[in-house]
């Protein structure tokens, strides 16, 4: 049996490796998943791990920006009470009054949405950016 081997290998010594590098070749493809260095974690991950950490990325991103658009608003506001006010206009008690109640809510409907990701982020065990302000 042993010489019928090495007779083999010596006639088709090619064939023989040529089949030895398709096995391989198959057992890597099928049974290797790809995988990448993670700019975000600096570990190995698959195709789905980085779109599952590219999504909370953007969702991050997006509720940073968010929060700047409201800082924005907010000193824009502040910026045309004092025009009004530099300009010797008069305000108006009772409009300054209803603004301000109206920002308050405004904010604390806000912070409470706020609040309800945070929980649901928690309650689904997602992973929450490390500074976050409750």
């Amino acid at each position: 049996m042993l010489d019928k081997i090495k007779n083999l290998l010596k006639h088709d010594s090619f064939l023989c490796v040529a089949g030895v590098i398709v096995v391989v070749l198959v057992v890597w493809v099928i049974g290797c998943e790809s995988t990448v260095i993670s700019p975000i974690t600096g570990r190995k991950v698959s195709r789905v791990e980085l779109d599952a950490e590219r999504a909370m990325l953007l969702k991050n991103i997006e509720s940073s920006i968010m929060e700047l658009d409201k800082q924005d608003l907010f000193k824009q506001q502040l910026v045309d009470l004092g025009l009004v006010l530099s300009t010797g206009g008069s305000v108006n008690p009772a409009g300054l009054i209803t603004s301000a109640v109206g920002l308050l809510g405004l904010g604390s409907v806000i912070d409470n949405r706020r609040k309800d990701s945070l929980i649901k982020m928690l309650k689904n065990n997602i992973n929450t950016p490390e500074k976050v302000v409750v």
